[in-house]
């Protein structure tokens, strides 16, 4: 299969963004809910800046110097205090990738939390060194594991171009935390006086907030904090023989042989390098020992110099954040690099000169803490947020957690060897410690400029692009291949980087065809149907009534047959005509249109009944049936891309119109026939039938009045054909793009549709959730296509297919809940016939490998709900039914399928094609 590349060389961000999807502050704003869960997880990185700032505090209070004389008196013990805190964050760190992997993100972050909780409050209560070493050890657990799971769970919530901002929440917070440390010390610092009769309060209630975010975190974790959409492509099976994808590698070989390949080599470790050996760490851990070294010999003066540090720290992170997905991350790692050595460089100097009598320079020392505070500044905008942005989204989806882990564990490992150095590095070399970390800023200074890529606006899928490695190619291959031994076949294109098709064609091609019909529409023979119907007035105590109110005249069919499209307009005249007990409308054909009189006359001989036959109108042109007096409403019926302008001919005659779906080719140009009809005062509607069956009135009563299986956790969802699309000519209305053609808007909407009525909460209509797409292009049409929606209220995940490469089976959605499971099925998505509950077994453990105990298990309790059309039609008719009573009541909306929803829907498959690369010569 050809799959096609990029000539322009835009991303799929970079159209996002043409089409206003907006960053900065502006896209926050749009995706309000994916920024409050994300701020939720950045938790994490609020705890890893508290961490690091306390101990920075509580080393110059007294109580605490009378309390642990031994550690605070060593140079060496207070480096193993402080820097035990990193070894822990090294083993959570690297421990984190792998548990990830195994048991989500979600449950990781909650482990981490725990872990905090359990070490925050050994510290608080420590009575000698081992229960405080302790503490740190295992408080350094929790915050490594919270240190890279957190930013890879908000990389992996977000869409490209707010992506920078919600993964740097995580440095925003450790900022927070950093700065809350030092405040909450310097006011305790004062409980008991500041000297010798300062009570142990003063440390320990620092040590015991530190708890407090862990706590709030887990309980969290555990109420509403969603799983991670993209993890969920791993977990979204069950039984499959290649689970191991999802999971840890079983031997050491094999997690290293990931990170063997060349291209991945740079991508984590030298990031977070360069970052520690900044110094940035020497100065947030020993502020205020090295600000008392820099004669700021008062303790309470130097606790107030390093509450400074934190105010700055958290200012400066604030814009930087705003502006990260607009300027970048390498401008910004650039211009904080060179902003770092030259304060550094200043220190190093003014500290060679004065360091032996502070005392004489006061001046010379508040300029040394000035530069150290412009130093933190520069930190703040560029390494601080832009170096966990960019380890959160370089790494292909297989090993994304794992690689962060590793680049997340080597931030703590060079953390933990900064810290335990430091000490002696300020009482043995004084300057020389400023000029070390001076040098590896130059150092750092040339990486950036010569080695890290630029990555703003790419999709995690674009990044290997970016690096030049194929493994997320080969990952998409083997996704592709799980879902097909699970019976999803093609939920992920085994190609990345899909780009759309340059295009050469333009609207005139549209209103050309539109006139000379013989060249597209004819060969398939395009219908022209009308009737007229009487609607009915339902009344409770009487039962159905029917009352003459109103006579609608002709309805406008155009269909294409021979070639399979046509088949809804046979069965939507066939049903009209078909005797129903109870309907609520009755449908009499009036005219058939077409563009010759002989295919009007074979329509009729074939699909009108022949009692009903002499009745029936003959019309050889639209035109005549938009200037017919007589015509009421307007069913249009034709390819895809002719509906925008076939609604508008039948809007500006006064025509109401019923449109087949999709309502238009995209939300732009469904936008513009509402506009016309609302502005006409006509009716009209998107031709989703199946919304309208009295399958789907049984399905919203289970899900969301019943409740069957309880709250709803995903669907799945997919419609496919086998259409040999290689065998049809590229005229085809199924191969060719200015037509409209592909798998998603032919058949895709109607999977779509089921993840929306049963995922979304009715309480809050119209959301519109996040979208994850992958597209399989065959000439720049889509023959699978695969989408991933959160809905980010809710947490509810919703995996839709469409293909034209294999057939469904007739179970084509499955709604998984907390009690059991519902499945849709029928011959096709379309034409649903069945709902079958299937409920879980109380008590016992569901699918977790066990053969003997699956084989004990009793049978699960079932019931199936059946719908047979009595008539013998197919439903359409429910639809007209429908329509009939809100035109006699004057309505121009329906509300079954109101005009929001349609454009909502249309808005979901143009995201669905700019991240998966069909793309229409309307689409510009």
């Amino acid at each position: 299969m050809h799959v096609e590349s990029n000539p322009q060389g835009l991303t799929a961000a970079d159209l996002r963004l043409q089409r206003g999807q907006k960053s900065g502050i502006s896209g926050l704003l749009k995706n309000k809910k994916v920024f409050l869960v994300a701020l939720f997880a950045s938790f994490g990185g609020l705890e890893y800046g508290y961490q690091q700032g306390v101990i920075s505090q509580a080393l110059v209070m007294s109580s605490f110097k009378a309390d642990f004389p031994a550690i605070v008196n060593s140079s060496g013990s207070t480096g193993w205090l402080t820097s035990i805190l990193q070894l822990g964050g090294w083993i959570g760190a690297l421990s984190a990738g792998v548990l990830a992997e195994v048991f989500t993100r979600k449950h990781t972050i909650l482990s981490g939390a725990l872990w905090v909780i359990l070490g925050s409050f050994l510290c608080a209560g420590a009575r000698n060194g081992a229960f405080l070493f302790a503490g740190r050890f295992f408080t350094g657990i929790g915050v490594g594991t919270l240190s890279a799971v957190g930013p890879l769970y908000n990389a992996e919530l977000a869409p490209p171009e707010i992506r920078g901002m919600l993964v740097a929440l995580q440095q925003l917070s450790t900022t927070v935390g950093v700065m809350t440390a030092y405040w909450i010390g310097y006011g305790t610092n004062y409980i008991g006086g500041t000297g010798d009769g300062q009570s142990d309060w003063a440390w320990r209630i620092p040590l015991i907030v530190q708890g407090i975010p862990a706590i709030i975190l887990a309980v969290g974790v555990l109420v509403f904090l969603p799983y991670s959409p993209r993890m969920l492509v791993g977990k979204g099976r069950e039984g499959s023989p290649k689970t191991t994808y999802s999971s840890a590698p079983n031997s050491l070989r094999s997690r290293l042989k990931h990170y063997s390949n060349s291209a991945l080599r740079p991508r984590g470790l030298p990031i977070f390098t360069k970052g520690v050996w900044s110094g940035i760490d020497s100065i947030i851990y020993y502020a205020s020992s090295i600000f008392q070294n820099l004669g700021l010999t008062s303790g309470t003066i130097s606790l107030l110099a390093t509450g400074v540090v934190g105010i700055i720290n958290v200012v400066v992170t604030i814009p930087a954040i705003m502006v990260i997905d607009k300027v970048g991350r390498k401008p910004l790692l650039l211009a904080g690099s060179i902003g770092m050595f030259i304060s550094m460089i200043i220190v190093d100097i003014i500290v060679a000169k004065f360091q032996h009598d502070w005392p004489s320079h006061p001046s010379a020392g508040w300029t040394a803490v000035a530069f150290i505070w412009i130093y933190i500044a520069n930190f703040a905008y560029s390494w601080g947020p832009a170096s966990w942005v960019l380890i959160s989204e370089i790494f292909p989806l297989s090993i994304r957690a794992k690689g962060t882990a590793i680049g997340a564990s080597s931030n703590w490992m060079n953390n933990f060897i900064v810290a335990f150095i430091v000490p002696p590095m300020i009482r043995g070399i004084g300057w020389g410690m400023y000029l070390f970390f001076a040098v590896w800023l130059f150092i750092g200074t040339f990486f950036v400029y010569f080695f890290v890529p630029e990555t703003k606006n790419k999709t995690l899928e674009e990044m290997d692009i970016v690096f030049g490695s194929t493994v997320a190619a080969h990952d998409q291959e083997l996704m592709a291949g799980i879902r097909e031994e699970v019976g999803l076949n093609q939920l992920f294109s085994a190609a990345t980087g899909q780009q759309l098709e340059k295009e050469t064609a333009d609207d005139n091609f549209i209103k050309q065809h539109t006139q000379c019909q013989a060249s597209y529409l004819c060969s398939d023979g395009e219908l022209l149907v009308s009737w007229s119907f009487f609607s009915a007035v339902v009344k409770a105590e009487q039962g159905l009534t029917f009352i003459k109110l109103q006579q609608i005249q002709p309805w406008l069919f155009p269909s294409n047959s021979p070639k399979g499209a046509g088949m809804i307009a046979s069965w939507f005249v066939t049903d009209l005509s078909l005797p129903r007990t109870d309907a609520r409308a009755k449908h009499i054909i009036r005219a058939i249109g077409s563009s010759s009189k002989d295919k009007a006359k074979k329509f009729i001989g074939d699909f009108v009944p022949l009692s009903e036959q002499s009745a029936v109108s003959f019309y050889d042109s639209y035109d005549a049936v938009y200037n017919d007096s007589a015509v009421d409403i307007v069913y249009i019926a034709t390819p895809h891309a002719f509906h925008k302008q076939n609604c508008l001919d039948a809007i500006s005659a006064g025509k109401h119109v019923l449109c087949e779906k999709p309502f238009t080719i995209n939300s732009r140009e469904a936008t513009e026939v509402i506009e016309a009809a609302r502005k006409a005062g006509v009716f009209v509607m998107e031709g989703m039938w199946t919304r309208f069956i009295p399958l789907v009135q049984k399905l919203n009563e289970l899900l969301h009045q019943d409740k069957v299986i309880g709250d709803i956790h995903r669907t799945f969802a997919d419609f496919s054909l086998d259409m040999p699309l290689e065998a049809l000519p590229p005229t085809s209305r199924l191969r060719d793009a200015r037509l409209g053609a592909g798998s998603l808007l032919d058949i895709g909407i109607y999977s779509l549709t089921w993840a929306i009525l049963t995922l979304e909460d009715p309480t809050m209509p119209g959301q519109q959730p996040t979208v994850t797409a992958h597209q399989t292009l065959l000439d720049g049409v889509d023959v699978s296509s695969s989408i991933l929606l959160y809905f980010g209220t809710t947490g509810r995940h919703g995996i839709v297919t469409s293909s034209l490469q294999h057939k469904t089976e007739n179970i084509f959605s499955r709604v998984e809940g907390e009690k059991g499971t519902l499945l849709l099925m029928g011959d096709t998505a379309s034409m649903p016939d069945t709902i079958k509950v299937i409920w879980k077994e109380e008590g016992s453990s569901q699918d977790l490998g066990d053969k003997k105990n699956k084989d004990t298990t009793a049978e699960r309790r079932e019931q199936t709900f059946t719908f047979q059309e009595a008539c013998g039609g197919k439903g359409f008719y429910y639809e007209a039914d429908a329509i009939a009573l809100d035109i006699t009541s004057g309505k121009i909306e329906s509300e079954v399928m109101p005009l929001s929803e349609t454009l909502r829907v249309m808005q979901i498959l143009d995201e669905v094609r700019l991240q998966g690369g069909a793309r229409f010569p309307q689409d510009n």
